[in-house]
């Protein structure tokens, strides 16, 4: 994953920055919205894909660090410990 995202116009290309402003200068008002809304949809649905992964990620390694045999006498153990503390003994 980048540690940085490109800023424009400074981590462009001329060439790329020529273009892109003659693309735009050719649009009408009602294509630059629309061009606007459609990456901002695409951006959105990105993210959204993003954090799905990322929560699905987190709960596998959740679930994964479960698996060892021992873990079920660590639980036993916590819930005796628990249990100790709640009665005071």
């Amino acid at each position: 994953m980048p540690t940085r995202i490109a800023a424009w116009p400074d981590d462009y290309p001329q060439t790329i920055q020529d273009l892109t402003d003659e693309r735009l200068a050719e649009m009408s008002d009602t294509e630059r919205d629309d061009l606007r809304y459609e990456l901002l949809d695409k951006f959105n649905a990105a993210r959204s894909m993003s954090s799905d992964f990322a929560q699905e990620v987190t709960k596998q390694g959740f679930i994964n660090s479960f698996m060892h045999p021992l873990d079920i006498a660590f639980m036993f153990f916590a819930v005796f410990a628990a249990y100790g503390i709640a009665s005071n003994e």
